[in-house]
């Protein structure tokens, strides 16, 4: 997928979140900025289509958890730590 395509979902998702770049990893959510990075790394290292993006939490750590489809239908859940931009397990 190329982040070219990910662009007008990367903007409608900054614009429905609405989150300053400086607000605090809590109960509100993330910070946009870090949401579309997330989702840019997983357009990079995973080929198909973005089907959910979630902000879910893992051991008192907020993560983006991005569900992305591939030509054959297999789904794949991605997690992303919004802070590093690094995919984890």
């Amino acid at each position: 997928m190329s982040v070219r395509r990910i662009v007008p979902f990367a903007a409608a998702l900054a614009l429905a979140v609405g989150a300053p770049a400086a607000m605090a990893n809590d109960d509100r959510g993330l910070p946009a900025d870090q949401v579309i990075s997330a989702i840019e790394t997983v357009a990079t290292s995973h080929k198909g289509n973005i089907k959910d993006v979630e902000i879910d939490e893992k051991d008192n750590q907020l993560l983006v958890e991005v569900t992305v489809v591939d030509a054959d239908g297999k789904e794949t859940e991605v997690r992303v730590d919004p802070q590093t931009s690094q995919i984890v397990q």
